[in-house]
């Protein structure tokens, strides 16, 4: 076995990483980004680096955290961000070059991420299933049991972040049906999976994991319309859907939850130290890191204190709930700019428009798809402040922006079926 089928093997180990052990995710990408220095594909370096756009705008924004290390107090809360965001420097040295060659199966990487996410739906779905016989109380099918870990010392990834994660390949199994003539087998095999995907994002008890699935599904429905000349057929196949959804969470927990968010935005929550489910907490979160963004426009505070400055507004601003008061700003556009200031929120706002500008340029459905899923994401979740959000959005949109959509259907990735 030569170098580059081990540095490759240690890449497609990694992406079983983003469900089951992202903790020694880093480990493994670590290892092959060390093998690549000795494949003698850096030699391209350069050139591939600069048609990048994205890659580019990932080094600098991993840039601008480093520098703030240079004003921020709290040195090791700051280091530890920093190992966090590794990903955004790591990422781009080293996948344009891979992406690029002939040696990367790319099939193989789409088909171990669709079984992983089978595996960890079902696994899951075994180990609350486990929980609800003993217990007897449905709550416990619910997200506080939903997820599997090897190596239980570890939390599971939060269920916000899965549920992306399966609309993301929902996305690319469906994608690959409407484009490509297929057999009867992978069209059952297709649903099937994408029914279970979207079950366990209904189970997962995320809102915005449903609110995305339900996008997920107009985008695509959409393109089937265009591409198939199938208007009314696509209509009828949304209006199914929706019933089925929305009558699911009518009569289940879910409801709650929904009723409550509603009541929180328009009738409740007027002040900090009210009682909060999770919207009334990020309402105040949100008003909380307008202030230090205020006091602190140009630079940030730093990636050091950021947490320290937050939890300072919260006590002001009168939220007293332990658990509550150490959490982030829970909004990625707003934690970028109290932390790395004015520069640092445009730099990521360029992420998304050369995303965006790409996408449309080429008429890649699957790159825009997955910006305006962590767009989305991104204004209730500070989805790149933790690993299980940066790993999978460096990857993945480095992927998506360097191969074209027509590329995926004539390589490896959409093999016909």
């Amino acid at each position: 076995m030569n170098l580059i089928k081990i540095r490759n093997s240690f890449l497609y180990l990694s992406v079983i990483g983003f469900f089951f052990f992202p903790f020694y995710q880093t480990h493994l990408i670590s290892i092959a980004f060390f093998l690549t220095f000795f494949t003698g594909e850096f030699k391209n370096f350069s050139t591939l680096l600069k048609k990048n756009k994205i890659a580019l705008l990932f080094i600098v924004f991993f840039s601008i955290h480093l520098v703030s290390m240079l004003y921020t107090e709290n040195i090791s809360s700051g280091w530890h961000g920093i190992e966090v965001k590794l990903a955004f420097i790591a990422f781009p040295l080293f996948l344009p070059l891979i992406f690029n060659s002939k040696t990367v199966n790319f099939y193989l990487i789409f088909k171990i991420m669709i079984y992983t996410g089978i595996g960890y739906c079902l696994l899951s779905f075994g180990r609350a299933g486990l929980i609800f016989l003993e217990s007897k109380n449905v709550s416990d099918l619910l997200s506080s049991n939903l997820g599997f870990r090897i190596g239980q010392s570890h939390p599971f990834v939060h269920p916000t972040y899965v549920s992306l994660y399966l609309n993301v390949l929902s996305l690319l199994l469906i994608y690959k049906l409407i484009k490509i003539n297929t057999t009867n087998k992978y069209k059952l095999f297709t649903f099937g999976t994408t029914a279970l995907f979207f079950i366990f994002i209904v189970f997962s008890s995320s809102k915005l994991g449903i609110l995305l699935m339900l996008i997920n599904v107009i985008i695509l429905l959409t393109y089937y319309a265009i591409k198939k000349s199938k208007i009314k057929k696509s209509l009828i196949i949304l209006s199914v859907f929706s019933l089925i959804t929305v009558t699911g969470i009518y009569n289940s927990p879910l409801k709650i939850r929904f009723e409550q968010a509603y009541k929180e935005i328009f009738h409740g929550n007027k002040n900090a130290s009210g009682y909060q489910m999770s919207t009334g907490t990020r309402i105040w979160t949100w008003k909380s890191t307008t202030y230090i963004i205020q006091d602190n426009l140009l630079q940030g505070v730093g990636i050091g204190d950021i947490r320290e400055e937050l939890k300072i507004k919260y006590k002001e601003l009168g939220i007293t709930d332990e658990s509550r008061n150490k959490l982030d700003s829970h909004q990625q556009f707003l934690q970028t700019f109290a932390t790395i200031g004015v520069f640092g929120f445009i730099n990521l706002i360029m992420i998304f428009f050369i995303l965006f500008q790409k996408a449309i340029k080429t008429k890649n459905i699957l790159l825009f798809s997955f910006a305006l899923f962590y767009f989305i994401f991104g204004l209730t979740e500070s989805m790149l402040e933790t690993q299980a959000g940066i790993v999978f959005f460096t990857f993945i949109a480095i992927l998506f922006y360097q191969i074209p959509a027509k590329n995926f259907i004539e390589s490896q990735l959409f093999k016909r079926n």
